[in-house]
């Protein structure tokens, strides 16, 4: 499959807006996050580092579980689309309750559960409808850090002295 043809293909276009909708969420929420906290009258660093924790690991949680479901059920599309949604709910919610400290970190947590849900998910998708020929050649093999002792070169090399 020619490069062109692949970007011709609706599918790709789908999959790079996926794409950039989670890096702009996930982006958005690390930069923002703090800062809304912070606008809600919590002055100390510490407190907002603190309460900054809390929409993080409650994005851990949610990527466990859900992807967990999703593998158990092998379908992909509404364990994206749902949580993206229910992230997008909570980031609108979270400006409403922009006074109030417990309220909006409770729907940024909500907003980082859903959102954060969504880049794992994503990576499984190509492989799903992309050719053999046209799925993209790195593996997370291959991207490993040259640095890695785990790194193709170290293991190259490792397993030709023994």
């Amino acid at each position: 499959m020619s490069l062109l043809k692949l970007f011709r293909d609706r599918r790709v276009i789908h999959m790079a807006l996926i794409c950039y909708c989670t890096v702009s969420s996930l982006s958005g929420l690390a930069f923002w996050i703090p800062s809304v906290i912070r606008s809600t009258g919590v002055v100390s660093l510490l407190d907002v580092g603190l309460l900054t924790a809390i929409p993080n690991a409650c994005a851990v949680v949610s990527m466990i579980l859900v992807c967990r479901h999703s593998d158990r059920t092998r379908e992909r599309r509404w364990h994206m689309v749902i949580p993206f949604l229910v992230g997008g709910a909570g980031l609108a919610l979270s400006t409403l309750f922009s006074h109030n400290p417990t309220f909006a970190v409770a729907m940024l947590s909500v907003a980082a559960a859903g959102c954060m849900v969504c880049s794992p998910l994503f990576w499984s998708l190509p492989t799903a409808f992309l050719e053999a020929a046209a799925q993209p050649p790195a593996s997370p093999r291959s991207m490993r850090s040259p640095v890695s002792p785990h790194s193709p070169v170290h293991t190259r090399s490792a397993g030709s002295r023994t």
